[in-house]
């Protein structure tokens, strides 16, 4: 591993409610987050939704700004588009970053870094995962792009190559490197009638790849997912953080005691979600944030996890992405969130 992260810091998940980049990535920078990230901004354009944010270099992929539509369609092209794109990805040289129109708070992120006199110890991007990417991404028919292996493999080599692309180009902007997380909310929904053909060794091999991809650009790995998951799966792969909903979801992570221990004695973090990011946040207290994660942390250890060692291995974030919210709610997830981290450090 790189490098390691300060116990009890925070850091969060991407999308933001602002419109406009440059006070997007200032209100990153005043919220208090010890590891600064680049906002994603769905409310300033549709093409920052996850799906489309990271589509626009696959073979076949369109776009319809007016009526915010996306998909793929296999014109009369697509062969040669296809081909051309996996000349691309054999070339060690070439790059498959975000576009500016797709990701302005990347942009404004990378020139606010450029401008610091002084670097961070550790800066966070992110990208799509490849389930949730193929899974909500459609072609003509209907049919999610997973259920085509030809495009499933390119889509899984380009955000790969994505991934990569983010952890060099950020790592180059930080003292020690960059974390990258692999948002995969559609983990949530794997198991269910819908999705019963997505295999369990998708969810390992997937995450191995852009984990590979990230560290092979001397950054860290995590994956993220705001809901329920088979964490077993999840915790055998080769990821370096797992950050998890804790706010609604740690009893059901604590189940897997076992798996948890594992992972941390390779040297993993967890990164507790423990603000909400809903409407929940307009009740949520200091204290009641506090009082989750004790007693989270005691039903971990009851189950046999080492105090000490999950202490030392944790980073805390909201629950997930604050793009749904209001500028004043994520004020507030934000201001709670540093109140968690100060909780954590306390307890160490």
């Amino acid at each position: 591993m790189a490098f390691s992260l300060t116990p009890g810091s925070t850091t969060a998940i991407g999308s933001l409610p602002h419109r406009e980049a440059t006070a997007a990535v200032e209100f990153v920078f005043d919220s208090g987050v010890d590891v600064p990230f680049w906002p994603q901004l769905p409310k300033r354009d549709f093409r920052e939704w996850m799906v489309p944010q990271y589509g626009a270099d696959l073979p076949g992929f369109h776009l319809d700004v007016e009526n915010k539509r996306f998909g793929v369609k296999r014109g009369d092209d697509f062969v040669d588009a296809l081909t051309r794109f996996y000349e691309k990805v054999l070339d060690p040289a070439s790059e498959f970053p975000v576009s500016p129109e797709y990701a302005a708070g990347y942009y404004a992120f990378v020139d606010r870094l450029a401008r610091q006199a002084d670097k961070p110890e550790i800066v966070k991007g992110h990208v799509t995962g490849p389930l949730t990417f193929t899974l909500g991404l459609n072609l003509e028919d209907g049919r999610p792009v997973y259920a085509d292996e030809e495009l499933r493999q390119a889509s899984f080599q380009l955000l790969a190559r994505s991934a990569g692309w983010q952890a060099r180009q950020l790592g180059r902007l930080a003292a020690k490197g960059a974390l990258v997380f692999i948002d995969e909310p559609i983990y949530s929904a794997l198991g269910t009638a819908a999705y019963l053909a997505v295999k369990s060794e998708d969810v390992q091999s997937t995450l191995s790849e852009l984990s590979t991809a990230i560290r092979a650009e001397g950054g860290m790995a995590g994956v993220h997912c705001c809901g329920n998951a088979d964490w077993e799966t999840v915790l055998a792969s080769e990821i370096d953080v797992l950050n998890f909903d804790a706010w609604g979801f740690a009893p059901t992570l604590a189940v897997y005691a076992s798996s948890i221990m594992a992972f941390l004695q390779r040297g993993g973090t967890l990164a507790w979600g423990i603000v909400p990011t809903n409407d929940e946040i307009d009740d949520a207290t200091e204290q009641l944030i506090a009082d989750k994660l004790d007693g989270a942390v005691a039903e971990f250890v009851s189950r046999g996890v080492d105090r000490e060692r999950l202490m030392k291995q944790s980073i805390l974030t909201p629950s997930c992405g604050c793009g749904s919210l209001t500028e004043n709610q994520a004020e507030r997830v934000f201001g709670l969130l540093a109140a968690a981290g100060a909780h954590w450090r306390s307890k160490m």
